[in-house]
């Protein structure tokens, strides 16, 4: 068991889990309590509300779901789990499909991703208020142990996943005493329970695991996604022989379970069981099967319309539809409650009970006499129907109440029908029904349908006219039918019609010749060699197959299944839930009015589903396909396929083939699957995924979500906040307005985000992106990309690769990562990280931050205020125009600080640094540095090593530091400090005098070299010794001048070339520190 404390935010990670099996106590089942007085006992909406709305408020969280439409499809991930929780993990999605208006689908970028990584089983949900962004499944694959508890708790765990809460304030563990919130609270009403039937005190159904979502989880599924529209509309068969496809619909004796049904003439199927059942088709009511007691129920809205039950003695409750209920053998008791009903008791002394309504009581032989029949009423027009018990004994006549066959005997408390036994008015009387009030003089002819005889000889074939014949059926024409039926013999050709758009009974019509219909219990034949082109039926619930021929078949009212079969056929399915089927040929499908389901079949088929939530397959060949209004689904199949889903919420499926899908109105879900498919999303928030091939995809207007697969796609978000996965393959996406989230994947991609503050991922391949205005997050992943980030302030990083990268306009995040990158930081105030790699960096214009990272980095500040740190490396770096500050880091670096008041700091290594214009700060640090001030009043700091600092233009200061060092102050009254070490003060020029040396230290070795400036005017430096045309002068006791008269003879007025701090006047001038 995991479950985890809650942890409310604005945007909430939470965890829900499940009861381990180990933790429950084992009990048996049969225990029956009263109800806990001081607990309420909870409706099915109170239960409902309080999983949707009371366990979050009693958490201190909101209510939370997916934000989807009704009808809508997720996408969940399970390619974590191994062969049997995936299997199980599909058993449990169809659980929520069957009773949700929500379909599952399997893909990427997913809505709910399912793991078995962990231990316990539990789910997090990532939400934004009341709307579910993400939530992940995980159930260990220990629990498989736990048998039919591990379905069980697939299905709670996805519960949670889209939104449920606990049935109790409890998460992790609990006992029904100390934390049940309502008296039923238990597995019977409720999968997210904590309770088993038997520890809830209150229950006395069977212990038994659940296959589906119980009747507080249905109710509250549909407050949050609506009601399921397009699952299980056909003729659904539960039990015996169960067509669903629902795991537990079979109703076998291990599971508790759930029915959701939603159309169709469906039927509850027991025929084999031997156990005595209590069924009850009404909704939102329990049944007791096989033997378990409350371990079957009927969701809210489902009409269940008939029933069979085996040879127990059978308690059955009908509903208000018109039931077909037949109970088999044995004792059976049944209620038909509102409604047309057929009841039929089967063998055994049965008690039947109509109820409202038009009843009929069928009996097709002697062993099932005996019955009692409580409410009989003339009035309500209820009838016994003998037909096939008067043909089983061999009756032959045509009035068998005349004929002494059939009679009403007197009794206590209302009347016997009675039956001859051998048919021919010799043999005893048979009590076939005692009717209770029913007297004995009433009309035999009244009870029991007109003669109550079968029908007699025939009356021959319907006559054909005129070569298109219009064959017009009405109730009244089958009343001159023979026993045999109608039968048709046209064989002159044209295109003929037949008409059954009178007939008020349903009609089950194959147009091949030979081929016995039915209209009601009326025998319709079209005989060899006849050929009926066209077919229109009734207003009930039909069937109309087609032959070899280009047919027209119309279905018109009521539930219809038309088969057009081959040739170029028309079915048209009218109002009510109709299901068409093509056949071979090109067909035209039109389903008109009700949620239908039309198969094209072989063929270029077109499909139009008009009005409801249709469903729609064009199966083989090159089909057109319109949904039309309401919320649709579209499967193109093989072919290059042409489908639009038209308004409302619909999943279009292209499959194989190139197909056109177009979602137009609504929020759609477009899959193109193999093939070249072209896919346009339209107006709304619309899901587009390509699959694989070179497709062409547009989002459209809405913020939607779009994944291709592999091939070379095109993609356009167009308007709205998209999000695109383009997967493998050299794709194009642009983004277009709003704020998209763009991810190329593998292949070389062209990205552009377009309006809007986008993030891109270009991933794998050489791409070239463009994040267009807008304040975009770009990541262009491996291998050698373009990057540009254009108008915004833009955040982009290059990853590995040798990459461009282009900042543009705003004030950029760019960073470069490991490769050789280029990078520009365009206009305005940018970070710039080059990383590792031998990167060229320009920061443009604006007041940038450039870090080098590690690698031979060419950086540029350019215009602006820049700090640059140009980090390990031989790094070449230019600070730009304006007053920047610059780190060289590790490494040989060459360093221009340009125009402006620069601080410049070479660090480790034997740096060039050229201060430019401006008053700048330089400082070499450690190793053999070159440092240059250049014009302006600079100050230079050589730091240890054996630094060359030259002061250039301006009044500069220069401190070598340690080591043996040479100051050039250069033109300027410059302060110049050699430090420790052996150090020359330069004086290339007389243009260079005027400095201050303020630490000349003889005993170091300092030195002063004159030797350029001398020659410059002819003389050498011992000359200019001994002929004193050098020397010192006096200032202090301590201080002094270095003196030159520039011509020799004293004609001049001596220059003072530098002011000798620390040496006196007296200090012999030698070529010993002068050179």
């Amino acid at each position: 068991m995991m479950c985890q404390t809650l942890k409310p935010n604005l945007t909430t990670y939470d965890t829900h889990g499940i009861r381990s099996l180990d933790t429950m106590a084992s009990v048996t089942s049969g225990t029956t309590t009263q109800i806990n007085a001081t607990l309420p006992v909870y409706s099915i909406d109170q239960i409902a509300d309080y999983l949707t709305v009371g366990f979050w408020q009693d958490n201190n969280m909101s209510q939370r779901s997916f934000d989807v439409q009704t009808g809508d499809t997720l996408t969940v991930d399970l390619r974590a789990l191994g062969t049997v929780a995936e299997t199980t993990a599909l058993r449990a999605l169809d659980a929520w499909t069957a009773v949700s208006g929500l379909k599952f689908v399997q893909g990427s970028s997913a809505d709910i991703v399912f793991s078995s990584a962990n231990s316990g089983a539990y789910n997090s949900s990532t939400t934004m208020g009341t709307r579910i962004i993400e939530s992940r499944v995980n159930i260990s694959d220990s629990w498989q142990g736990y048998g039919d508890y591990y379905l069980q708790t697939f299905i709670h765990e996805i519960g949670h996943a889209l939104g449920l809460g606990h049935s109790g304030m409890y998460n992790g563990s609990a006992s029904f005493a100390s934390d049940a919130h309502f008296a039923n609270d238990s597995w019977q009403t409720t999968v997210m329970s904590y309770f088993d039937q038997n520890e809830n005190p209150n229950t006395n159904a069977t212990r038994l695991f659940l296959a589906s979502a119980q009747l507080g989880d249905i109710a509250a599924i549909q407050k949050l996604y609506g009601a399921p529209t397009s699952v299980a509309t056909g003729d659904s068969i539960y039990g015996d022989s169960a067509n669903t496809g629902q795991w537990g619909m079979e109703l076998g004796t291990n599971w508790s379970v759930a029915i959701v049904d939603n159309g169709g003439t469906d039927v509850i199927n027991l025929t084999s069981r031997t156990h005595n059942q209590m069924l009850d088709l009404r909704a939102e009511t329990y049944s007791n099967i096989n033997g378990r007691t409350g371990n079957l129920s009927i969701g809210r809205n489902t009409v269940i319309e008939n029933a069979t039950t085996g040879s127990g003695h059978d308690y059955i409750f009908g509903n208000d539809a018109g039931n077909r209920i037949s109970s088999g053998a044995g004792n059976d008791t049944i209620l038909g409650n509102g409604g047309d009903d057929v009841l039929i008791g089967g063998q055994g002394s049965d008690i039947l009970s109509g109820g409202v309504g038009a009843d009929r009581f069928v009996y097709a032989a002697l062993d099932e006499a005996g019955d009692t029949v409580t409410d009989f009423s003339l009035a309500q027009s209820d009838r016994i129907d003998l037909r096939d018990l008067l043909t089983s004994i061999g009756y032959t006549g045509t009035d068998a109440v005349a004929d002494g066959i059939v009679a009403l005997v007197a009794t206590s408390g209302g009347s016997y029908l009675s039956v001859d036994s051998d048919g021919a008015g010799s043999g005893s009387a048979v009590q076939v029904a005692f009717l209770s009030g029913v007297a004995a003089t009433s009309s035999v002819y009244d009870i029991i349908d007109a003669s109550g005889a079968p029908t007699g000889p025939g009356t021959g074939p319907i006559p054909n006219g005129s070569v298109d014949t219009n064959y017009t059926i009405s109730n009244t024409t089958m009343t001159t039918w023979s026993r045999d039926g109608g039968f048709i013999i046209d064989t002159d050709g044209g295109t003929d019609v037949l008409d059954l758009s009178l007939v008020t009974y349903a009609a089950t019509i194959d147009l091949n010749s030979g081929v016995t219909g039915r209209i009601g219990s009326n025998k319709l034949i079209i005989d060899a060699g006849t050929i009926i082109e066209n077919l229109i039926l009734g207003s009930k619930n039909d069937r109309g197959t087609g032959n070899g021929s280009d047919n027209l078949i119309y279905g018109m009212g009521g539930n219809d299944r038309l088969y057009g079969m081959a040739g170029n056929d028309a079915l048209i399915g009218g109002t009510g839930i109709d299901m068409l089927y093509g056949g071979d040929g090109d067909d035209i499908l039109q389903g008109d009015d009700g949620n239908d389901r039309l198969y094209g079949g072989t063929g270029n088929d077109t499909l139009a589903g008009g009005a409801g939530n249709d469903q729609m397959r064009g199966e083989a060949g090159d089909d057109q396909m319109d949904g039309g209004a309401r919320n649709d689904t579209l499967y193109g199949q093989d072919g290059d396929d042409t489908i639009a889903g038209g308004d409302g919420n619909d999943i279009v499926y292209g499959d194989l083939g190139d197909d056109d899908l177009r979602g137009n109105d609504g929020r759609d879900r477009l899959f193109g699957r193999e093939g070249n498919d072209s896919l346009d999303g339209g107006a709304d928030d619309d899901i587009l995924d390509g699959g694989d091939g070179d497709n062409t995809v547009d989002g459209g207007s809405g913020n939607d979500k779009i994944t291709t697969r592999s091939g070379s796609d095109i993609i356009s978000g167009g308007d709205g906040n998209d999000r695109v996965g383009a997967g493998d393959g050299n794709d194009m996406i642009d983004g277009g307005t709003g704020d998209d989230y763009l991810d190329g994947d593998g292949g070389a991609d062209g990205i552009l985000g377009g309006d809007g503050n986008d993030k891109i991922f270009g991933d794998a391949g050489n791409d070239v992106i463009s994040g267009g205005n807008g304040n975009d997050y770009i990541q262009a992943g491996r291998d050698n990309d373009l990057v540009s980030g254009d108008a915004g302030n833009d955040n982009i990083y290059g990853d590995s690769g040798d990459d461009t990268i282009l900042g543009g306009s705003g004030n950029d995040y760019l960073k470069g990562d490991a490769g050789d990158d280029q990078i520009d930081g365009g206009a305005d105030n940018d970070k710039i990280y080059a990383e590792s790699g031998n990167d060229t960096v320009a920061g443009g214009e604006g007041d940038d931050y450039i870090a080098g990272g590690s690698g031979d980095d060419l950086v540029d500040g350019g215009a602006g205020t820049d700090r640059i740190y140009a980090d390990s490396g031989n790094d070449t770096v230019s600070g730009g125009d304006g007053a920047d500050y610059i780190k060289g880091g590790a490494g040989e670096d060459q360093i221009d600080g340009g125009a402006g008041t620069d601080r410049i700091y070479a660090e480790t290594g034997h740096d060039t640094v050229t201060g430019g214009d401006g008053d700048d700060y330089i400082s070499g640090a450690t190793g053999d540095d070159v440092l240059s001030g250049d014009a302006g009043n600079d100050r230079v700091y050589g730091d240890s090593g054996d630094d060359l600092l030259d002061g250039g233009a301006g009044d500069d200061i220069l401190n070598a530091g340690s080591g043996n060092d040479r100051l050039i102050g250069g033109m300027g009254a410059d302060m110049l400090l050699g430090g420790s070490g052996a150090d020359v003060f330069v004086f290339n020029t007389l243009d260079d005098a005027g400095d201050t040396i303020s630490d000349m230290k003889l005993r170091q070795g300092d030195m002063i070299e004159v030797s350029n400036m001398l020659d410059d005017f002819g003389f050498s430096v011992s000359a200019a010794i001994a002929q004193g045309i050098v020397g010192l002068e006096a200032i202090t006791s301590r201080d002094s001048w270095l003196m030159f008269d520039t011509d020799g003879l004293g004609a001049n007025d001596p220059v003072e070339l530098a002011y000798l701090q620390g040496i006196a006047a007296t200090t012999e001038l030698t070529e010993a520190w002068l050179i």
